[in-house]
């Protein structure tokens, strides 16, 4: 006659969830800018279009026209495009706003401290202060599309206000986590240019690019519509700051 034997008891550190990681030190940074002067269309041609020799005059003519005008509709990507705000949130969940729309005292609003400047170098100076304090040698800085868009930005602008660059921008060796390249480490349909708005979208987040997107920056600070451009990039930033977190594992989840 067999008999049952008592099951080993399953050791309490399986049952016992391991405790997340330590979470990496780490500063997401986003910045607004808007259209520089319509000549940098046509330096831009100048200096990067390579007609076919091919062509007929006039057929490289009208292209070169058609360039301009296209480089035109895109002036605020372009290098010479001024920042106009920079908001950042850092591990510890403060969030900063500077910008260079309207001049007031320091305050709070949206969640975060909000800083006007006078021009774009104050600005440069003031976030060199604020990435100096913020970011060791092994912050992390994040954001999404920051390694080919907002950190190249942000250090021509120092160079062109002839604005010191802070340590943290000027080092090689600083780490960089992108939304924008990580994303296909998580999904099998790769798209390398996923915006922010669809990213949001695919993790399930909700958007707040549906009223306010970055196509529409421009119309906003010609119509003076401050605030809503100091709401849209604190929301930016915090966004940006959620999806990083989920993608390295420091969101709580719900399970």
């Amino acid at each position: 006659m067999s008999t049952l034997t008592t099951p080993a008891a399953i050791p309490a550190e399986i049952l016992t969830p391991a405790p997340m990681p330590t979470p990496y030190r780490w500063l997401a940074v986003d910045i607004e800018t808007v259209a520089g002067t319509p000549t940098e269309a046509e330096e831009w041609m100048r200096l990067n279009w390579t007609p076919d020799a091919r062509l007929k005059p006039e057929t490289l003519g009208r292209r070169f026209l058609d360039g301009i005008e296209a480089k035109r509709q895109k002036l605020a990507l372009l290098v010479g495009a001024p920042v106009i705000i920079v908001s950042t949130r850092s591990d510890t969940g403060e969030v900063r706003c500077l910008h260079t729309l309207c001049q007031h005292e320091p305050r709070q609003a949206y969640g975060a401290l909000v800083e006007a400047f006078p021009d774009q170098a104050g600005l440069l100076v003031a976030l060199r202060g604020l990435l100096e304090n913020l970011c060791t040698p092994e912050t992390l800085i994040v954001g999404h599309n920051v390694r080919d868009f907002d950190l190249p930005k942000l250090r021509n602008a120092y160079i062109r206000e002839n604005v010191r660059i802070p340590a943290p921008l000027a080092s090689q060796e600083q780490p960089v986590f992108d939304t924008m390249r990580t994303y296909n480490r998580f999904t099998t349909t790769k798209d390398p240019f996923i915006g922010l708005h669809d990213l949001l979208t695919a993790f399930g987040l909700d958007s707040h690019k549906t009223k306010i997107n970055g196509a529409m920056v421009g119309e906003l600070h010609a119509a003076g519509r401050f605030d809503e451009l100091i709401e849209y990039a604190i929301k930016d930033v915090n966004a940006e700051a959620a999806v990083f977190e989920l993608m390295t594992g420091q969101a709580a989840g719900t399970r």
